[in-house]
């Protein structure tokens, strides 16, 4: 084809493809600041919107403390700092950190007060499970926590017909309790209710 001069004249010299592959593309993107040593970085262009650190390494080295503020709070009117990053399905805010998620309670408890001691919780005073400002934290175990939701009428038990899985009323089953305990009735009583 070549010989003909048609395959030369009808294909341009440079494809779009091929000049994005020749860097033409990366000139389009515009440098930026690491968030972790302020070096200048140019970002591949398929994380050019949302590229923050230079390197790997300066995404592995940044302090908790600094994602915590740059990822941010609303601040409640109850003095609340809610977490605006991730919320887990359970309501708690989640953050990366050395390869791993934390809940964002603990985390923040961390960077403001120290170490978790082996065997504590970081506990809500403010019932808020987004929250992560260290005025609402205190440290308590199981028992601890379990208590604080009784104090506060949040632990509900369903009981009698309430509960879901419930097969008799409060009237039959007060019914059954009259009857006199003679052998062999507790079938006949089943098979009746």
């Amino acid at each position: 084809r070549a010989q003909s001069g048609t395959y030369d004249s009808e294909t341009p010299a440079s494809t779009p493809a091929q000049s994005n592959r020749q860097g033409t593309f990366m000139k389009n993107v515009t440098s930026k600041t690491c968030l972790n040593c302020e070096k200048q970085f140019r970002p591949k262009p398929y994380r050019a919107v949302r590229a923050r650190f230079c390197s790997h390494t300066c995404r592995a080295s940044f302090p908790l403390a600094k994602k915590l503020e740059l990822i941010g709070y609303d601040l409640s009117p109850r003095g609340c700092w809610l977490w605006r990053g991730t919320i887990t399905k359970f309501g708690y805010g989640k953050i990366g950190h050395d390869g791993k998620y934390l809940r964002v309670h603990r985390a923040s408890w961390q960077v403001h007060k120290g170490p978790i001691p082996d065997g504590m919780d970081v506990l809500h005073s403010c019932d808020v499970r987004h929250c992560f400002n260290p005025d609402c934290l205190f440290l308590g175990n199981d028992a601890d926590n379990i208590a604080d939701m009784d104090a506060k009428g949040r632990r509900y038990v369903l009981r009698g017909e309430e509960n879901g899985f419930s097969v008799l009323t409060e009237e039959q089953v007060s019914e059954i309790i009259s009857r006199p305990r003679v052998y062999g009735s507790g079938a006949e009583i089943a098979r009746e209710f």
